[in-house]
C-alpha cells in the first residue's frame, strides 16, 4: 500500500509539473505542508535532540520501511553537533528508484525537475515525489527566516544512502545547508 501511494503521489506531481509548470509543484507541496507537516512539526523545537531523533527514526522505520529489506533499518551516528540518520535506501524515494527486493518490483526512472530550483538544491532530475522533503523541511523554514528543521543530503540518488541531519542546537545548523539553497545562515 505504501509503495502504491508513493507512485501515485509521484504521478500526480508529474502531471502538475507538466500542466502548470515546475513552480506549481512547490506551491502544491507548500499547501500540503500547511495542512499536514506544519501542525506535526509545531512542537519540534521544544523536543530534546534525542526526541527529535527518535521521532525521525520511528517515522522512517514504521512509516516508510527503510533499509535494504524494508524492515525499518536506519543507521544512526553522533557527529557531536548533530545526529545523522542514514537510510539505505530510504523507504520512499529510494524504493521508487531501486525497487523492492521482497516483491521483485524493479526500480523506476521517475520523471523529475528539468530546471534547477533552490528547493531542489539546484539539482535537476529529482523525482517529483522526493522534492517534498527539501521543500517542507528546509526551503519553507529558511524562507521564513528560521533554520531548516531536518536538512538532508543525497536523497533521491540511486547509488547513495539518504542522510538526514538532526542538529542538537537548531540554531547551529552548518552553513552549507543554507548556502546550497541560496540562503545565508
Amino acid at each position: 500500500q505504501h509503495d502504491g501511494l508513493v507512485v501515485w503521489i509521484q504521478e500526480l506531481l508529474t502531471d502538475i509539473a507538466r500542466t502548470f509548470g515546475e513552480d506549481a509543484v512547490r506551491e502544491t507541496v507548500t499547501l500540503a505542508y500547511e495542512h499536514i507537516w506544519k501542525p506535526r512539526y509545531e512542537g519540534w523545537r521544544r523536543l530534546t535532540p534525542e526526541e527529535r531523533l527518535q521521532l525521525s527514526v520511528e517515522g522512517m522505520r514504521g512509516g516508510h520501511l527503510s533499509g535494504p529489506r524494508r524492515r525499518g533499518d536506519v543507521g544512526i551516528a553522533d557527529e557531536g553537533d548533530r545526529y545523522v540518520m542514514s537510510l539505505d535506501p530510504c523507504g520512499s524515494c529510494g524504493v521508487l528508484r531501486r525497487g523492492d527486493p521482497d516483491s521483485g518490483r524493479p526500480g523506476q526512472r521517475p520523471e523529475g525537475n528539468r530546471e534547477a530550483h533552490p528547493w531542489t538544491w539546484w539539482r535537476v532530475g529529482m523525482s517529483w515525489y522526493s522534492v517534498h522533503s527539501p521543500i517542507a523541511l528546509e526551503f519553507i523554514q529558511m524562507s521564513e527566516g528560521g533554520p531548516p528543521l531536518r536538512p538532508m543530503e543525497d536523497c533521491d540518488l540511486p547509488d547513495r544512502p539518504c542522510r538526514w541531519f538532526i542538529y542538537k542546537d537548531p540554531q547551529a545548523v552548518r552553513r552549507v545547508h543554507y548556502e546550497r539553497m541560496g540562503f545565508t545562515a
